[in-house]
């Protein structure tokens, strides 16, 4: 008498017992695997597209998560066996709960789930022309976004033991096993107290970034700060402002400092006369610097596409009577009008 064993059943007597979750450091040294060799996919992008990219700004994260997800999506589903390169170095791969590898769409749904907080780490949002409100909500659901994603994953990593399933892996109903591990269904629930630690967190954070940002509001007046970056953002070869009015104390030493932050296409072939040329968008008027003990202007240059960046930056400091040299009042009514000390930054 024979047995017909199907290669589905010689995998299943031959592989070990039971499936084998992940541990903490394979799964974060595949991690990084990835994120250094799709690093290098970046730059090497950057170093090809090279001034055009400059200009893009913000935007060119979206040729990130692109280039990611072409990568990544692939990698993760049946396609290449549920394995990237750092996860097929460190022998362990991504599978469905109910055993088989995962689907291209389920693959997508997955990499979404963790490439919207990733690259939206880092963002500054330019509302100036938009409501408060718009603002304020804005600010809130970004930040909630970064909580929920960063936060919310490395508290899973560290405590949603023995899987360490993480948002992308409960979202896609995926789990990462080593690949020496049955493709089988796997029992791997989260347990109640990471669900409601996790909410608790995101709740707190919501209700606490919304109360500041509401009382930060109501306290300062942010149109002459916004006038100044609006100012400044429109003059040739600038991608992005910011604007950063406060006081810096040093050795009991307080200094009014307005700092002036740009992004520029093109370095420019006269560093003095550009910063001349900010400050003057900016403040309007020489009497207008009088109020401050400093004023530094920050030109960077750079690009970003979230797996990769390359930032070059020179800072120019002077005094308020040095900047005025040469630049004369440029209108009658100055951009910053009064100390407001917050920040609006680029990136």
């Amino acid at each position: 008498m024979s047995t017909d064993i199907s290669p589905q059943s010689e995998l299943q007597v031959a592989a070990p017992a039971s499936v084998q979750f992940v541990g903490f450091w394979r799964r974060v040294a595949a991690f990084a695997i990835d994120t250094v060799l799709l690093g290098c996919i970046g730059a090497a992008v950057g170093a090809a597209l090279g001034n055009w990219l400059f200009g893009v700004g913000q935007w060119g994260r979206l040729i990130g998560v692109f280039i990611a997800g072409a990568y990544l999506v692939p990698a993760n589903s049946i396609l290449l066996g549920g394995q990237t390169i750092g996860m097929r170095l460190l022998k362990i791969r991504v599978q469905a709960l109910s055993g088989e590898l995962l689907s291209l769409g389920r693959s997508a749904v997955r990499y979404l789930v963790f490439a919207v907080p990733f690259f939206c780490n880092g963002l500054f949002l330019d509302l100036h022309n938009a409501p408060y409100w718009v603002g304020v909500l804005a600010g809130v659901a970004l930040g909630t976004i970064l909580v929920i994603g960063i936060l919310g994953d490395t508290y899973l990593l560290l405590f949603n033991r023995p899987s360490r399933r993480l948002l992308h892996d409960l979202v896609s109903r995926s789990v990462v096993v080593r690949a020496v591990s049955p493709r089988t269904a796997v029992q791997a629930p989260i347990a109640l107290a990471h669900i409601g630690v996790f909410a608790a967190i995101v709740v707190a954070i919501f209700l606490i970034g919304f109360r500041l940002v509401q009382r930060v509001g109501a306290g300062i007046d942010l149109r002459p700060l916004e006038r100044a970056q609006a100012a400044v953002q429109s003059l040739p070869g600038v991608v992005a402002a910011g604007i950063n009015d406060g006081t810096f104390t040093t050795n009991g030493h307080s200094s009014h400092v307005l700092t002036i932050t740009t992004r520029m296409v093109n370095w420019p072939s006269d560093e003095n006369a550009t910063g001349e040329s900010i400050v003057a968008a900016a403040t309007g008027q020489c009497s207008t610097l009088t109020a401050f003990d400093s004023i530094r202007v920050v030109l960077k240059r750079g690009f970003d596409i979230g797996i990769a960046s390359v930032n070059h930056q020179k800072v120019l400091s002077k005094g308020p009577g040095e900047w005025c040299t040469g630049v004369g009042p440029k209108s009658s009514q100055s951009a910053v009008s009064a100390p407001a000390r917050v920040s609006i930054s680029p990136n």
